[in-house]
């Protein structure tokens, strides 16, 4: 908890230095996000607060979520063959997808994966990169042992 309470205060004066009201309902939205690992959609996120504020709306809920995302206090994931998500973790990481699952697992820097260094913004081409993030998609441990299943590598059979 001391962790999500750090996270929390680390928010607000994020929120004080773009000058964005500090309301309950988006200390609260910030609050569920802060304190999951999981990944949740903006309709997950709508039920958890809506537990807590019966009054808050479906729409002030995707409102608030993408207000955090476009001031990057909050990271958006969009990922093919998922509904959206939200990270409260706003530092650039990378993701798993499990495709039978659809849940998303952050990649921890301890992990072994492929250290691609860049500082944006930089260009390809004409088009600037503002950010980036890499996803792996493939199967959890969970799905693989329900189902038996193992993903064939690529040019494999």
């Amino acid at each position: 908890m001391k962790d999500v309470n750090s996270k929390i205060e680390n928010f607000k004066e994020k929120c004080r230095e773009i000058n964005l009201a500090l309301t309950v309902q988006r200390i609260a939205v910030y609050a569920y996000l802060a304190g999951t690992a999981v990944h949740p959609s903006a309709d997950r996120v709508y039920e958890e607060i809506h537990k807590e504020f019966p009054t808050i709306s479906r729409t002030s809920v995707y409102r608030i979520l993408e207000t955090f995302a476009r001031n990057g206090l909050i990271m958006k994931l969009v990922h093919p063959g998922t509904a959206v998500r939200y990270d409260g973790n706003p530092v650039r990481h990378h993701h798993l997808v499990c495709m039978e699952c659809e849940n998303i697992f952050d990649i921890e820097s301890s992990e072994k994966v492929p250290d691609i260094k860049m500082d944006p913004p930089r260009f390809v081409g004409d088009f600037e990169v503002c950010d980036y993030s890499i996803v792996f998609t493939g199967m959890c441990a969970k799905c693989r042992e329900k189902n038996d299943k193992r993903i064939p590598e690529k040019g494999k059979s």
